[in-house]
């Protein structure tokens, strides 16, 4: 395609109706009429089609909604920048990008329609989605959850195998150029760096994305299908871990390749995530290629095997067709998605036609060469950021905030607005206490400074650099900021506040309430009054007792005492919750030492009662049950757990030792005659004829012959009792029976005698005293 001859544009005025030389202007601008002076929008109709709104614009082009007439559908309209069209080489970029995308005939490629000219213009027309980004949800999120995050990865591999088969790699594979649709299918878009890293001769420039260029590609080799599988694995990592695998804000290849060369670990980033997805990414952001997956059929088939496990619902003869994923479900109403150089913007639906708009009147056409418009809106926004300082300077907390999260948030305002917006959030949630919800705002300051004031810029990338870790900061960073920067050292003390460092916290307030700011930045120096509030109770903060882990109860008891005398002296103030924290942390130690020190008074109470154990071991063959319970109630123990172990086995000891009585009591009456079992010897039969404390006598068929209790086996006595005496037991008998039972070693008899003696008062304490191991108790 030749570059497209520049001719005069002629529109019409909407509200005055007269002719306009717009040959200027770019496609779908505000502009001021010259003739009437109302703001209006130009040059919407674009070949054979009419542009409806603006999704977004990036470093190379602008992408608008837009009809196209001929077929009648909406379309995602791609125009290059007028400038480049002096650029022969980024005008075959542009085309190429088109003719590459369409040659890949995939449901997980976004498809282009067309390419062409128009106006001195090319432009490309491509399909329009209704979707949210992944970076977009990634944003709105924080995290993708591992079921879904595997489910989008595995529809992106499946498009790059695609355009694998075509001889095409992408080479920005990240989350701003992968899109999901209204049926849950992730799409890929923007090959157009493939095409300028695809030339034999590499581009001058490195066209990168720092968190996720593979290391091969910044130190200049040539780069494969597994580049783009590092890629992808750094995206997945990213959606998984809510944040990118590196901390990258460097343009410094030295400083990339460094970063590149340390492995990655996502687990420390998402401990949620399965060992097996761990091992996915770990293995697609390997360092060298040849430690990558060989294939993307070797990729999509582990992806699978993840997946099957991890996700109830994945089938793989339905993996390329899927299903819409959770987050697309309870994201709302969907949102339109136009992609811009691999800069993703929202649309919120609407069209946009040929209107009238509210702007300065001191706006005119002029010469085309600026993109900037200066409208009453834009003096609104700039007038809304000076009210929400004020108020923050009156102590005016919430209504700040408000106003400055809606400058944040605003798609009219500016970076400048939007940076301080951001910065001033995070400062108020420092003057909140609550430092993790500062971070994503300081952050966010960093982010913004393209086209801020160098001054400011300073200020904001200092903000971003020292405020946005979670943590103290050295008193000695105070030299290293500038005196035109010194509004940071208000943030910077209160983060050491909410530490408990308050001398270093004094040294910073003191530096931000003694700085002297430019005039033109006046507003700087007019939060002094939040300053000295923390500065007031410095002198008694920091002389606080120190609370480590060195300190025993009687240390810690003195120490919450004085705490809680300084928290009455302080009255109402900051100063109340600081000295809460410290007593919260007091306490805290206090309990934890207290349940030690009972932890271990246990062990030893274990200690003595396992050593009684061993003791009594011989006791219940000898029918000596009563020396066992006199043991248990004189074991030294010193916790209610030991007490009530040694009580609950001396009870038991003492019931065991009423069986033989109540045995000998009864068996007369039943005339038992059957085997009896003696300790040595050979068991023998006889009648028992009748038994006291000591003996049983009984009848071997030629007289009555006396027996010493000693002489016969313990459980030779419970099986004749369980034929005779004991069903005819009240429950404390039954109950002696099974402690008898159980520790002569019949546990079995004894269990089922257990089971109906539930409810007996005190009997299920006394079985789980003697019956549970120590160890589980």
């Amino acid at each position: 395609m030749s570059e497209p001859n520049q001719t005069q544009i002629l529109n019409s005025c909407p509200e005055c109706e007269q002719v306009i030389d717009v040959t200027q202007v770019r496609p779908y601008e505000k502009i001021i009429c010259p003739h009437c002076e109302e703001a209006i929008r130009v040059r919407n109709a674009f070949n054979n089609f009419t542009i409806l709104s603006e999704l977004g614009e990036g470093g190379m082009s602008r992408v608008f909604r837009a009809e196209d007439n001929t077929l009648g559908r909406e379309v995602a309209l791609k125009i290059l920048h007028t400038h480049f069209g002096d650029n022969p080489g980024l005008q075959a970029q542009f085309e190429r990008e088109a003719k590459v995308t369409a040659s890949i005939n995939h449901p997980n490629v976004v498809e282009v329609y067309s390419v062409g000219a128009d106006q001195g213009y090319f432009f490309i027309a491509m399909e329009l989605l209704e979707t949210a980004s992944l970076d977009q949800q990634i944003f709105d999120l924080g995290q993708i959850d591992e079921v879904n995050s595997l489910r989008i990865i595995h529809d992106v591999t499946h498009g790059l195998a695609a355009a694998q088969e075509r001889g095409l790699i992408h080479r920005d594979i990240k989350p701003g150029n992968i899109l999901v649709d209204r049926e849950g299918t992730a799409k890929l878009v923007d090959f157009g760096l493939a095409l300028v890293q695809g030339e034999e001769e590499q581009a001058a420039e490195l066209w990168a994305t720092p968190f996720y260029v593979p290391p091969e590609k910044l130190i200049g080799r040539p780069e494969d299908f597994r580049s783009d599988i590092y890629s992808l694995g750094a995206t997945l990592y990213h959606m998984l871990a809510g944040r990118p695998p590196f901390e990258a804000n460097t343009n410094s290849i030295d400083e990339l390749i460094a970063l590149k060369a340390q492995p990655v670990n996502l687990k420390s980033d998402a401990s949620q995530v399965g060992s097996e997805t761990v091992a996915l990414v770990h293995r697609m952001m390997a360092n060298k290629p040849e430690l990558r997956f060989a294939s993307y059929a070797d990729l999509s088939q582990e992806i699978a095997r993840i997946r099957q496990k991890v996700d109830p619902g994945f089938e793989v003869e339905s993996s390329e067709a899927g299903g819409v994923p959770l987050w697309l479900k309870l994201g709302g109403a969907l949102l339109v998605v136009g992609f811009v150089g691999g800069v993703s913007a929202l649309l919120f639906g609407g069209r946009d036609n040929v209107e009238k708009v509210e702007i300065s009147k001191a706006s005119s056409i002029g010469s085309g060469n600026s993109e900037v418009i200066v409208s009453a809106e834009e003096t609104r926004l700039n007038r809304q950021l000076s009210t929400a300082r004020k108020a923050l300077a009156a102590g005016s907390l919430e209504s700040a905030r408000e106003m400055f999260a809606e400058l944040s948030e605003s798609e009219k305002a500016g970076n400048d607005l939007k940076a301080w917006s951001e910065f001033h959030l995070g400062l108020l949630d420092l003057l909140d206490d609550d430092e993790a919800a500062s971070i994503p705002h300081f952050e966010r300051c960093g982010e913004l400074t393209d086209g801020v004031a160098k001054r400011d810029q300073a200020i904001l990338s200092a903000a971003a650099e020292k405020c946005s870790e979670e943590g103290p900061i050295a008193v000695e960073e105070i030299a290293s900021i500038e005196e035109s920067g010194a509004l940071l050292h208000l943030p910077l003390g209160i983060k050491n506040w909410l530490h408990d460092d308050f001398r270093a916290a004094e040294g910073f307030l003191k530096a931000y309430n003694e700085a002297t700011f430019p005039s033109n930045a006046s507003w700087m120096g007019s939060y002094k009054s939040s300053a000295s509030h923390y500065l007031e109770e410095a002198a008694v903060l920091t002389s606080l007792p120190k609370i480590s882990d060195s300190l025993d109860l009687d240390a810690l008891g003195g120490v919450i005492t004085e705490l809680e005398k300084t928290k009455e002296e302080l009255g109402e103030g900051r100063g109340q919750s600081v000295v809460d924290r410290q007593l919260t942390k007091a306490r805290t130690r206090m309990e934890e030492l207290s349940t030690m020190a009972q932890r271990e008074a246990e062990d030893r109470d274990r200690a003595s009662l396992g050593l009684a154990l061993e003791e009594l071991r011989d006791l219940p063959s000898q029918l000596d049950f009563s020396k066992g319970a006199e043991t248990w109630r004189n074991i030294q123990v010193e916790t209610d757990f030991g007490k009530r172990i040694s009580r609950s086995n001396a009870e038991s000891w003492e019931a065991a030792a009423k069986f033989y009585p109540a045995f000998a009591a009864r068996i007369g009456t039943y005339r038992y005659e059957g085997e009896i079992r003696r300790r040595q010897g050979s068991p023998f039969t006889a009648r028992i004829v009748s038994a006291d404390k000591q003996t049983l006598v009984v009848d071997l068929g030629f007289g009555d012959t006396t027996l010493k209790l000693s002489t016969i086996e313990p459980g030779s006595l419970l099986d004749i009792a369980k034929d005779t005496v004991i069903p005819d037991l009240p429950d404390q008998g039954k109950e002696a029976t099974a402690f008898y039972a159980f520790l002569i070693g019949d546990n079995a008899y004894a269990e089922r005698l257990s089971e109906d003696l539930q409810d007996l008062p005190g009997f299920l304490r006394r079985w789980d005293a003697l019956t549970i191991p120590l160890e589980f108790q």
